[in-house]
């Protein structure tokens, strides 16, 4: 029997079911929206994932790639000697030769700009710096407002003198393959084909056209064999001709290096600029903690400012100087040493190599020992890496096989020799990697004084 008599008495109720029917409508329509979201959210993932694993494969297989086109990888050394390069930078030095390069128009994506460019000086001026950082500041316009730019890099002290063909093959390795150059892996790979060097050449040309703006940055060119260098800038040459917008900047001690070049534009870096000199000596003496407790005792910022004034002039141009100058001075306790050791500074780098071997021959025996055979390796083979240089200081004579723990220690080497192996090694302290100096020259410097401390132990009978 229905118990409801009267309209006013089911109104409520009906109410209060239609709430609780748009209650239930608003819950179950929540559940969908979460489950939709998570199902998107899932999806998500596993299309990241997805990609992660494509990206993985692309790049294992773009690696047989490049790996087939340089088989001695040489564009990816080239890429972490640049790398090495810019984290030993200091912030705010080099910005004057970005600005040189703008104003002369070499950057310029416009017609009938300059194309080749050579940059040469002394040693130890920061030219291989001032390069690496040039090729870095287009690479950055790669990623903001020049999206089709192109720099590629070559440093011709990576090891061992090179074939141009390898390094046309370097050059082909530092830019991502092509749909059409991973085709043809695919065909001549597994027959163990091998490119031409006229199909290396065809190719660069193909893949540099692609690019609005294409640069090529060789560093010292001076230290490429004279028998080869001539080849290889008449190859370069011809690429550059071929290639609308494509410019070549290199970098080298001497103009005559550069015979056959007849670059656009030319300058000569006689010293470092007194900017970067500063950046750099303000930045090495803020990380020498005793150094700086000593000059706040004494008169803080002004004694800080003639440290710097005197630096300045000690360092003599050479960018490169700076570090070893301040390794000196840090070794005082007092403000009375520390005055003794910079007026006693050398200003000039054959003296700077004499003072170390004096400080050599004062060390404990075991430490002079060290420093003469690894300044014997170096006097034998000069291309040696500094890793290279720990595993062979680690033979022993005495027995054939070779154990981790005979690793020699990489500080007490760079110890030993007393700051020249910082002069001749571009050493990473944070990722451990090494690559070569760019100078012969100082390697040069290095033998010359090496020989004067090592006549007896290598020709005992004085012959």
């Amino acid at each position: 029997m229905w118990p409801f008599k009267k309209k006013e008495d089911v109104e409520p109720i009906l109410k209060k079911l239609e709430s609780f029917k748009s209650y239930m409508s608003l819950v179950l329509l929540r559940g969908v929206e979460c489950m939709v979201t998570a199902l998107d959210d899932a999806l998500t993932e596993q299309t990241r994932l997805l990609n992660d694993l494509n990206m993985k494969q692309d790049a294992s297989h773009y690696g047989k790639v490049i790996s087939w086109i340089s088989p001695k990888n040489l564009g990816s050394l080239f890429q972490s000697q640049q790398r090495s390069h810019l984290e030993q930078r200091t912030e705010g030095t080099g910005v004057w030769f970005l600005e040189l390069i703008e104003s002369l128009k070499w950057a310029s994506g416009e017609d009938n700009t300059p194309r080749t460019f050579s940059c040469h000086g002394g040693p130890g001026v920061g030219k291989t710096f001032l390069l690496s950082f040039a090729a870095d500041y287009i690479n950055q316009r790669k990623n903001h407002d020049q999206p089709s730019a192109l720099a590629l890099v070559i440093y011709f002290t990576a090891g061992e003198p090179l074939e141009a063909r390898e390094l046309m093959e370097s050059l082909l390795a530092q830019i991502p393959p092509s749909d059409a150059l991973v085709k043809l892996h695919a065909e001549r790979a597994p027959q163990n084909q091998s490119l031409t060097m006229q199909e290396i050449k065809d190719i660069l040309r193909a893949e540099l056209a692609k690019f609005t703006q294409a640069f090529i940055f060789s560093d010292a060119l001076d230290e490429y064999p004279d028998d080869r260098r001539g080849a290889f800038i008449e190859t370069l040459l011809d690429l550059v001709n071929a290639v609308p917008g494509l410019k070549w900047m290199a970098s080298t001690r001497h103009s005559p290096a550069l015979s056959g070049l007849a670059p656009d534009l030319t300058v000569e870096i006689l010293k470092s600029s007194e900017g970067d000199i500063s950046l750099c000596l303000r930045s090495l003496i803020s990380k020498q903690p005793r150094l700086n407790r000593i000059l706040d005792a004494h008169g803080g910022d002004s004694q800080r400012e003639q440290l710097m004034d005197t630096l300045t002039e000690k360092v003599s141009g050479m960018i490169l100087l700076a570090e070893f100058q301040v390794n000196e001075i840090a070794k005082a306790t007092n403000l009375r040493e520390l005055k003794k050791i910079l007026s006693n500074l050398p200003t000039e780098h054959h003296a700077i190599y004499s003072q170390a071997m004096e400080r050599i021959a004062k060390q404990p025996d075991n430490l002079v020992r060290l420093a003469h055979e690894a300044l014997s390796c170096l006097l034998l083979v000069p291309h040696l890496s500094f890793n290279d240089l720990r595993y062979i200081l680690s033979i022993s004579t005495e027995r054939l096989d070779f154990a981790e723990e005979d690793l020699q220690d990489e500080e007490s080497i760079l110890e030993a020799c007393s700051g020249l192996l910082q002069v001749f090694f571009l050493v990473n302290p944070i990722s451990g990697k090494t690559f070569p100096m760019a100078s012969l020259a100082r390697k040069l410097d290095l033998i010359l004084a090496a020989l004067a401390m090592f006549t007896d132990l290598l020709w005992p009978d004085g012959s």
